[in-house]
């Protein structure tokens, strides 16, 4: 993988890997891209779903834009072989893309990934050549191609690896299939309903059989076993889950154990807990909900009405199950009814801007919720709102937005008041009655990060890990602790973390055993609030871990 960071004039200077002289001159095969007046008129859809097994691709690449495929069976009028761009589609989906193209009939093989993205006058680029492990399909004339999941792990050295400019910099990874039947039929209906149903009369196509089955199952079986963690769900004092990609689930029980499960889904899932009978309920990408007896137990599906947006959150108040579904900034709050079908219970949130939309996943698909007693209070940007539990009544209640809400099991609630989008962060504040009132804390470290406040009202934060200096973005290799004790009007550093690893994860913490996570979706803690830190658990993924035959270039054994 070749990463390069430019200024819009020095453009051309920067190579495109995957066997492309110009990355521009690539015909897009997307139905509703530059190139849609020139599609054949016989044929065929492909879908992929493309998976990262990482929080991002660089520092300032986000995920892939588009999917390389290449005609094997033909050569284009310079004699070079013919290439297509696949476009990234994300209706639903937060981490996973899922590429979309009308290809003319034909013999292809899976080229690559490629990330393209303009920031004011700089322009970011990636590309990632696909070993020929990953396979070939076949188009034919009005039938659909669903080549299911295909999986690409990089191997970060440095979250800021990637930030010199007009420098490349190589960075190892693997990338293969899976070989399961990941349906992409009903996203491709959704999105093209007109193009699919010409579809509909014929047999399903896929990638084509070849000898590398065994050697992919034992690469997927490896990941899978990373999958990226992602978002934690205090449970009790006895356990504690984080949901992860892939399907996944991570549960640490009081011993300090931690297990992983798998759900029968390669999407991402965001949210989950347990409810009051001992059963579990999962959910994430796509409107997907998953509920099962126990963690290992047989997981059956409850979709939510709207596929277009995520399952952000799931909760139990007053007995009765409820669940936030987001789709960039709006979100709709639902009430489980019989045989898992869902109600609409209201509305709240707005669409964010145009040219957003990645950061608005990272801010706007982060629940800011708090539960109390038979009440449900929602923060939005600019807004709180009350669900009754018993009546299932939705209103909004007051002015008080939130870009930032924290629930952490002592009971203290923890929030940035003002809107990331439209007034910036404001200080931090604190609630010990369940968000009725609050009382401001001062910002701790130069960037203000997220606050632990034990329950004697001491705050914990850890300094940025990185600076703005005279050559750009800078990194601090070894952030300080910072603690405080009048409420962050001064503030002194009684520890030290590792350049990478500076969120606090309040809503698990408790002040006898702090959680730290960093980059690589790996985990510290602290037994001593916060002055030392060690390992509590990583699945941060290794290549030499990983079949051999699947790694990219620079990924040594």
């Amino acid at each position: 993988m070749s990463f390069a960071k430019k200024t819009a004039r020095a453009a051309l200077l920067v190579p495109c890997l995957l066997l492309i002289h110009a990355c521009a001159s690539i015909p897009s095969a997307g139905i509703d891209g530059p190139d849609k007046d020139k599609l054949p008129t016989n044929g065929g859809l492909v879908a992929v779903q493309v998976v990262t097994n990482s929080a991002h691709l660089t520092d300032a690449l986000v995920n892939w834009t588009e999917a390389i495929v290449v005609k094997e069976d033909g050569v284009g009028k310079d004699g070079q072989p013919e290439l297509f761009s696949l476009p990234a589609l994300d209706d639903g989906l937060t981490s996973t893309r899922v590429f979309v193209g009308l290809l003319a009939p034909g013999h292809y093989r899976f080229s690559g990934l490629f990330s393209y993205a303009r920031g004011g006058d700089m322009t970011y680029m990636l590309s990632a050549r696909a070993p020929r492990t990953v396979g070939t399909f076949d188009v034919q004339t009005d039938r659909l191609t669903n080549l299911g999941t295909v999986l690409f792990q990089p191997f970060h050295p440095d979250p800021l690896a990637n930030t010199a400019v007009l420098s490349p910099v190589e960075t190892p990874y693997a990338m293969s299939r899976i070989d399961d039947s990941q349906p992409l039929a009903e996203f491709v209906a959704a999105k093209y309903p007109r193009q699919f149903e010409r579809t509909r009369s014929a047999t399903t196509l896929g990638w084509t059989a070849d000898t590398e089955t065994q050697a992919r199952t034992r690469l997927a079986e490896a990941i899978h076993g990373f999958a990226f963690m992602e978002r934690p769900r205090y449970i009790s004092r006895e356990e504690i889950i984080y949901t992860a990609r892939l399907g996944s689930l991570y549960r640490r029980s009081a011993s300090g154990q931690w297990t992983i499960g798998h759900l029968p889904t390669n999407l991402a899932l965001m949210s989950a807990t347990k409810l009051s009978d001992g059963s579990y309920v999962a959910g994430g990408e796509r409107g997907t909900v998953w509920h099962a007896g126990s963690l290992d137990g047989s997981w059956q599906a409850a979709t939510l009405p709207y596929a277009g947006q995520s399952t952000a959150w799931l909760g139990e108040v007053d007995g009765k199950l409820f669940a936030i579904g987001m789709d960039n900034g709006k979100a709709r709050l639902y009430q489980r009814g019989e045989d898992w079908a869902w109600k609409l219970v209201g509305e709240y949130g707005t669409r964010a801007k145009e040219g957003a939309r990645e950061l608005a996943y990272d801010y706007s698909l982060t629940p800011r919720v708090v539960t109390r007693g038979k009440e449900l209070l929602v923060y939005g940007d600019h807004a709180r709102y009350r669900l009754d539990a018993a009546t299932a009544a939705f209103s909004k209640i007051d002015d008080q937005g939130s870009f930032l809400v924290q629930e952490q099991p002592n009971g203290i609630i923890v929030s940035n008041a003002d809107s990331f989008w439209f007034g910036g962060v404001g200080a931090p504040q604190i609630s010990r009655d369940g968000g009725l009132t609050w009382e401001p804390y001062h910002r701790l470290g130069k960037w203000g990060g997220a606050l632990y406040v034990f329950s004697d009202g001491t705050p914990l934060a850890i300094d940025s890990d990185t600076g703005f200096g005279w050559k750009g973005w800078e990194k601090e290799p070894h952030p300080s602790v910072l603690t405080s004790s009048d409420k962050g009007k001064t503030q002194r550093a009684i520890g030290q973390v590792t350049f990478g690893c500076n969120r606090i994860e309040g809503p698990i913490s408790t002040d006898e055993l702090l959680y730290l996570y960093c980059f690589d979706g790996s985990l510290l803690k602290s037994t001593d609030r916060g002055r030392t830190w060690g390992a509590e658990y990583s699945r941060a993924v290794r290549a030499d871990k990983l079949p051999a035959e699947f790694l990219g270039p620079g990924a040594k054994k």
